[in-house]
């Protein structure tokens, strides 16, 4: 996993490579590429930092001063596992794999320290995104494409950055307000999708942007189209 750099680290960059630079002119550096890296300074912009399309995952385990052992807690919609008695530098996670996307999830990790201290994350473990297909994504074809806007068990909604409400109907009755947790980073949320129900949403970003869609939620067997 690539760390993203904080802001404050831009003049300790620019030195380490005003110094690379000096070395280089003298010839104390071999003039070798090193390995290309990601560096983003604003990671609560970007889904890249917060998004698995694999089901194993290999996590770091940072320990701060004086912790020796954690545990981690993993919960998502119908799932919820307790690893305790970590004491390695990285721990692999294995999540359930999901095989379509009414499999699809977003886990809450908390990383507990015996020192007390706490480290949390939220990921996205979308089927969509392939390795093998790195920067694409699903297509969501025009409206009138019927199959768009029908979903099975639960949906993983994307969550622009800065978003300011997330709104659900159900039904056409009471509009509900959805607390995403993401305090306007950009993320994913896992919606729970109620078996026959049709649901409005609707998504404000800044500037007064307001978006909408409409999903019916469908019911688990064997459907059949006359036609």
């Amino acid at each position: 996993m690539t760390i993203p750099l904080k802001t404050s680290l831009l003049a300790c960059i620019s030195a380490v490579a005003a110094a690379l630079n000096a070395a280089e002119e003298t010839g104390a550096v071999q003039k070798d590429e090193s390995e290309p890296v990601f560096v983003f300074l604003r990671p609560e912009t970007s889904s890249f930092w917060n998004t698995a399309t694999n089901s194993s995952l290999s996590l770091p385990v940072d320990y701060p001063v004086g912790a020796k052992s954690a545990s981690l807690s993993v919960k998502g919609l119908g799932y919820s596992k307790t690893y305790t008695g970590i004491t390695e530098r990285s721990f692999k996670l294995d999540l359930p794999a999901p095989s379509s996307p009414s499999e699809e999830n977003v886990y809450d990790l908390v990383l507990e320290f015996d020192n007390g201290e706490q480290k949390t994350a939220r990921l996205g473990l979308v089927e969509g995104l392939r390795p093998d297909g790195e920067g694409c994504t699903r297509v969501i074809a025009p409206a009138n494409d019927a199959k768009w806007g029908k979903a099975l068990k639960r949906a993983v909604i994307p969550i622009p950055f800065g978003t300011e409400s997330f709104t659900v109907q159900t039904n056409g009755g009471e509009t509900e307000n959805i607390e995403t947790g993401l305090g306007g980073a950009q993320g994913w949320y896992a919606l729970k999708l109620p078996a026959g129900a049709n649901l409005s949403l609707s998504l404000s970003t800044p500037g007064g942007e307001t978006h909408a869609a409409n999903i019916t939620c469908l019911f688990e067997g064997l459907y059949f189209t006359i036609k």
